[in-house]
């Protein structure tokens, strides 16, 4: 009769001593375990090899159709002016921490059915999703993982001196009392709290000003004043966003300038109220009637996790609700422009209903496909009231044709974003600079992947070896601007050459105009980064070195606007063909024939959006 032997599922640092069973079986749930697995020659599996590419996009479905519920939950009890608060919590925070756990309680669910082990060790994470449960006694506590915190829990805030850039990151609360301050400061020293009486205006929910900066100029010349509602990144976050907010007399709207004490006041006592709701369900331990995970106690602990996101963001939600309340009522209020329905900020607004008109801005390249339309959630177009404006006709016949949204909700106004990219001199370039952009490893469409890591890794030092050989050419290297574990772990695979920069917060239009060549390095292809966009506006050629061999027939890729090779392709002879005759494959006509399909209005955006609103 053969033995059973143990199964250690490790996740983050272990201690050696732990894991001394040379009889037993390894795998790694993430790539801080898998380096440490390797450099202990241990021979293990990873999580990949677990779970397949049919389970990934089944996972994704589950998880989208069980978020969709919960943003329509208006009964749990936990209500301010009828506003449901657990239907509010940001839902990209929470699909990016559901696609990296669910595959991981998928694979021990599937290990523990098999039952071909005598026990198996996992981290108290795991241990805490299977423990009272049926499984419970085949399991064994492994180490410590520090809980997953939301995207949002804590902030990174950029920093630069002279050519250093740094970044600290704070917890939620800290960053908005230092929010709070600087927006202060900056209102009463720059003029951004006058509220222009007799003017309409126009709210724009979580913009950036330095980005769109030619649409408020548009608001301003209409005679309308923009009115800026940031509870996420503050619109006064630079010198340059200052500068824009006053060239174009915006007002800065904030919970202390524009709600009244009794307002600011009233809201003690409803906190007291909300407080001892929360606690009750979270001492009844009945989960909301959406089930995820019908096995484990996932669905007890995920509504632990919402609940206790709901008590740290209250202050927060109260005030926007009764912001959104407050302008919704305004008769001054010409119209509303969001970014998303997916943040708290614009779901409060979606939520509270009258005859203000929202209208969804198209804020990213996107690119979707009939078999790829279960990803659309993350575009919000499910969630669509009164219109949505897109940049061309690609989106345009794609909501048509596959989500059948009517033509009439649909405008057609270019980008905004990119309005001032088209009038850009293009720089005279006294050297060649090779821009790469490094976009994040994240889990929020197929969750954890630690073999793109070790692609990432080599695509990098190929990289590394090419440039080394090159003479007279500069070699920038640019991190996402996004908070992401991955960019700590990718920077560590360049930070051992001097030779080249690393860059994450300087502004891409800059970098992209200064450069000769311009390459990408993408972790997945279900959508196109939008930095891939901007070289093509901008007329660089772009070399897109994909870490996954899973092809779509989106028009930049059949048209060849771009170059695209595959990780284990020969990209050294790709490179140094592209650098020393860049016009060989037509690129640069071809990524203009592309925009002028995929863009309309370029350079007059702004200008049709307004338009188009006062219309509606």
């Amino acid at each position: 009769m053969l033995t059973m032997k143990n199964l250690y599922i490790l996740q983050e640092k272990i201690n050696t001593k732990e894991i001394e069973d040379e009889t037993a079986d390894y795998i790694a749930f993430d790539y801080i375990a898998h380096n440490f697995l390797l450099t202990k020659k241990i021979p293990h599996s990873v999580i990949d090899d677990h779970i397949d590419d049919e389970e990934r996009e089944n996972i994704f479905k589950r998880c989208s159709e069980y978020l969709k519920k919960l943003e329509q939950l208006g009964d749990t009890g936990i209500n301010f002016h009828d506003v449901d608060l657990v239907s509010i919590v940001d839902r990209n925070e929470l699909h990016e921490f559901l696609m990296d756990i669910l595959p991981k309680i998928e694979i021990v669910t599937k290990l523990l059915e098999d039952n071909i082990y005598k026990k198996i060790f996992v981290s108290s994470e795991i241990y805490e999703i299977f423990s009272n449960t049926k499984f419970a006694s085949k399991l064994e506590k492994l180490n410590h993982v520090e809980k997953t915190n939301l995207t949002f829990e804590n902030i990174q805030i950029p920093l630069k001196l002279g050519n250093q850039e740094i970044k600290f990151s704070i917890n939620r609360k800290k960053y908005k009392t230092l929010k709070e301050n600087v927006e202060k400061i900056s209102g009463t020293l720059f003029n951004l709290k006058n509220n222009m009486e007799g003017k309409n205006k126009i709210i724009l929910l979580e913009f950036d000003p330095e980005i769109y900066f030619e649409l408020l100029k548009e608001i301003s010349s209409r005679d309308l004043q923009p009115v800026l509602i940031n509870f996420r990144k503050s619109s006064t976050h630079s010198i340059s966003a200052i500068k824009n907010l006053k060239k174009s007399n915006s007002l800065v709207l904030t919970s202390k300038n524009f709600l009244e004490k009794n307002e600011l006041e009233g809201i003690t006592q409803t906190k007291t109220s909300i407080k001892k709701i929360l606690a009750e369900i979270l001492e009844n331990k009945q989960p909301f009637q959406n089930l995820i995970s019908k096995e484990t106690n996932f669905d007890l602990l995920l509504q632990r996790k919402i609940i206790n996101i709901i008590f740290q963001r209250l202050d927060e939600y109260l005030y926007q609700i009764l912001i959104a309340e407050k302008i919704k009522n305004l008769d001054c209020i010409k119209g509303i422009i969001t970014l998303n329905f997916s943040g708290e900020t614009e779901k409060i607004f979606s939520k509270i209903r009258n005859k203000t008109p929202i209208i969804l801005l198209q804020h990213a390249f996107a690119n979707y496909l009939e078999p790829l339309s279960h990803f659309d959630i993350l575009d919000d177009y499910h969630l669509i009231q009164n219109k949505i404006a897109v940049w061309g006709d690609i989106v345009k016949n794609y909501l048509i044709k596959i989500r059948k949204i009517p033509e009439n909700k649909i405008i057609v106004s270019g980008s905004p974003k990119y309005d001032s990219y088209f009038d850009s001199p293009l720089p005279v370039r006294n050297k060649k600079t090779i821009l790469v952009t490094l976009r994040p490893i994240i889990s929020h469409m197929e969750g954890p992947r630690i073999k793109l890591f070790e692609r990432y890794q080599n695509v990098i030092q190929e990289l590394i070896r090419i440039f080394e050989n090159i003479d007279d050419v500069e070699i920038l290297f640019k991190l996402h601007p996004q908070q992401n574990l991955s960019n700590e772990i990718i920077t560590n695979m360049i930070k051992t050459n001097k030779k080249f920069k690393i860059l994450q917060f300087n502004p891409i239009k800059d970098l992209l105009s200064n450069c000769f060549l311009h390459v990408n390095i993408a972790p997945e292809n279900f959508d196109a980064s939008s930095v891939i966009l901007e070289a093509m506006i901008l007329k660089k050629p772009t070399l897109n070195i994909q870490l996954q061999k899973n092809d779509y027939d989106f028009e930049f890729n059949t048209l060849n606007a771009i170059k695209s090779i595959s990780y284990d392709s020969d990209i050294k002879n790709v490179l140094l063909d592209l650098l020393e005759n860049p016009k060989k494959d037509n690129l640069i006509e071809n990524s203009q024939y592309y925009l002028s399909k995929y863009m309309r209005n370029m350079g007059s955006a702004s200008k049709k959006l307004i338009d188009a609103l006062d219309a509606f």
